[in-house]
């Protein structure tokens, strides 16, 4: 859900970062801005596609994003924060806390710096939405990764749960075991008693009514 979301917002953005290229040119598009615009959209889905479980090649692919935007936007122009927005939420989602608060910094800087010769104010409205885009990408990659954290304490508990109730069947049919053998020792205890008392008092019974048999004939 994650990856569908995000892959979303990418295109939009370089959909827009293609439209801000070809709408809001500084000068005439040539071959040459052609393809530095597909070394920058190549970059961009190398980075997300093959490479994104690859944390430095994540970070040198942001490195040349921003080094392709500065030259991008100072020589054709477009719409300078469209160029960093994939940039910013790669950088979230792909690399660790402490490299994506670096490169969350470094694409700030550079949006400011980029426009700063253009239009001061531009600048610094491209510094704050790229500062909130940031902090909005950091709480959808806590939300996520605490949406993961959940999905797996719940598979753990299932996982327990159907243990649990094989361990409960396995018991009920030990409990039935030993109630089986307990009802065995039982017949055995009391056919051994039988065997042992009643069978032993009819044996001297019958040996004593013999006896009085023959006591009888002779008086």
């Amino acid at each position: 859900m994650e990856n569908r979301w995000l892959s979303i917002c990418r295109y939009i953005t370089l959909g827009l970062v293609i439209l801000g290229f070809t709408a809001f040119n500084k000068r005439n598009v040539d071959e040459i801005g052609v393809t530095l615009l597909l070394l920058f959209i190549i970059n961009s889905n190398l980075r997300f596609f093959p490479f994104r479980d690859k944390k430095l090649l994540v970070f040198i692919s942001l490195l040349l994003e921003i080094i392709l935007a500065d030259i991008i936007y100072r020589y054709y122009g477009g719409i300078a924060l469209f160029y960093f927005v994939t940039g910013i939420l790669d950088g979230v989602f792909l690399l660790g806390k402490r490299l994506s608060i670096i490169t969350g910094g470094v694409f700030a800087i550079a949006a400011f710096f980029i426009t700063w010769e253009i239009s001061h104010e531009m600048s610094i409205l491209n510094i704050g939405i790229s500062i909130v885009l940031f902090f909005l990408a950091l709480y959808m990659q806590h939300e996520h990764n605490q949406r993961l954290a959940s999905e797996k304490l719940y598979d753990r508990l299932k996982i327990s749960e159907e243990k649990l109730r094989k361990a409960n069947m396995d018991l009920e049919i030990h409990l039935d075991s030993i109630s089986e053998l307990a009802v065995l020792r039982e017949r055995n205890i009391i056919s051994r008693e039988i065997h042992d008392s009643v069978g032993h008092s009819l044996s001297t019974i019958i040996i004593h009514l013999g006896a009085i048999e023959k006591l009888a004939k002779e008086n």
